[in-house]
């Protein structure tokens, strides 16, 4: 996760950006979204440290049960899980959570399963 203010100037080099490029350049990224933007616009962005924050922001669930198990976050300071591939939780099948429990179970925590039915809940 990366954190940047608006304004103007970025605003207007975004847009140079996108007029810079043809549809063929652009072609590798399956339909450009706003991430792509950033990283093409920023290449540099990952090597500025004070535009990333602590992972416990931007948790992708399927690390989360190892980065708690190896002390790299605390389960109670998970502020954002990314549930990053689909299908999301309120889509999971038996399969999927079989997937989840089996890393639960693996790390020795319940964090991603909880965040799991967490989601769910919110959507029903």
């Amino acid at each position: 996760m990366m954190v940047i203010e608006p304004n103007d100037e970025l605003y207007d080099s975004l847009l140079n950006v996108l007029g810079q490029h043809t549809a063929e350049d652009l072609a590798g990224y399956a339909g450009l979204g706003d991430q792509d933007l950033l990283h093409i616009a920023l290449p540099d962005w990952p090597y500025q440290v004070k535009l990333h924050l602590p992972e416990n922001y931007n948790l992708f669930s399927d690390l989360a049960a190892r980065y708690v198990s190896d002390g790299k976050v605390d389960a109670n300071d998970i502020a954002i899980m990314h549930f990053e591939y689909k299908p999301k939780p309120w889509q999971y099948g038996l399969r999927d959570l079989l997937r989840v429990l089996k890393r639960a179970m693996r790390n020795r925590t319940l964090v991603e399963w909880r965040a799991a039915r967490y989601y769910v809940r919110l959507c029903w």
